[in-house]
């Protein structure tokens, strides 16, 4: 049974740290771009992927794949059997039930 390496990014500056630290420990590129000042900010992570460059928006998940890490849209997120879990330093991650479940978790 396989763990789902997921962490889920809440929009903000001080959100996406931890997961590009988790990027980049991962061997992946990814940058923050935002526009505090604009009356309706944009902002977004853009991840590299072999296929190009991707765009992840406030509240996506991010997945780690055997190719590198991905965008994920809350509603196909929400269709895999996870958990949620909160890590030692209070971000969001996820894992398979049935991983959890089975005790394989980190595996």
């Amino acid at each position: 049974m396989a763990t789902i390496d997921a962490m889920r990014w809440d929009g903000s500056a001080l959100g996406a740290i931890p997961i590009i630290n988790w990027v980049l420990a991962g061997d992946g590129t990814a940058r923050y771009h935002g526009e505090s000042d604009a009356p309706e900010a944009v902002t977004e992570i853009a991840l590299d992927v072999p296929e190009g460059t991707v765009t992840v928006r406030p509240g996506d998940w991010i997945i780690r794949l055997a190719a590198g890490f991905y965008p994920c849209k809350p509603s196909d997120f929400a269709a895999m059997a996870y958990d949620e879990t909160v890590d030692g330093d209070g971000n969001v991650v996820a894992v398979a039930a049935n991983a959890i479940r089975d005790g394989k978790v980190g595996e």
